[in-house]
């Protein structure tokens, strides 16, 4: 069976035989329904395989959650066993826990900055943050479709969709 664009490829190749006048008006029923039989037969074919993918998709999604999971608990525990293990090192005065594989210290705890009251703060330590702009799409397209024009904007044909079911 041929691909999907060769029969694409075909039926454009009809027309031409149309328009130079080359074809018989029955050639041209029976060329059409073989050619019709044969892009449905692949089409199916076609939705079928995009089935088989989606539910590929959807099984990586749930692995990819269930993974997701998984890892932040591991993550978890890992924070939780490496704070227990400072607090019981800090408990019982110990600086460091040397093995042939891991070593582990306490480190000077370094200062830190809190900001108790942002209102107080000299404006010398504040830094203006710009707002971002955002495109409203939206209102542009009513709009245009309004006949009203912006520049920088203009109506383009989107690109034609198809629904499967």
């Amino acid at each position: 069976m041929p691909h999907l664009y060769e029969l694409t490829d075909q039926f454009k190749g009809l027309q031409s035989l149309i328009d130079s006048g080359e074809m018989s008006a029955d050639d041209l029923a029976d060329t059409i329904e073989g050619l019709s039989g044969d892009l449905v037969a692949k089409g199916c074919d076609v939705l079928l395989f995009m089935a088989n993918l989606a539910g590929d998709i959807a099984a990586f999604e749930a692995e990819i959650k269930r993974m997701t999971a998984r890892k932040k608990t591991l993550q978890n525990n890992h924070n939780w066993l490496k704070e227990y293990l400072r607090s019981n090192m800090i408990e019982c005065d110990i600086t460091k826990i040397e093995s042939p594989v891991f070593t582990a210290a306490l480190r000077k705890a370094g200062q830190m900055v809190e900001v108790y009251s942002e209102k107080d703060l000299p404006v010398s330590y504040q830094t203006m943050v710009p707002a971002s702009w955002k495109i409203n799409k939206a209102q542009i397209l009513k709009d245009l479709k309004a006949d009203i024009e912006i520049p920088g904007a203009r109506l383009i044909d989107a690109k034609q969709g198809i629904v499967i079911t």
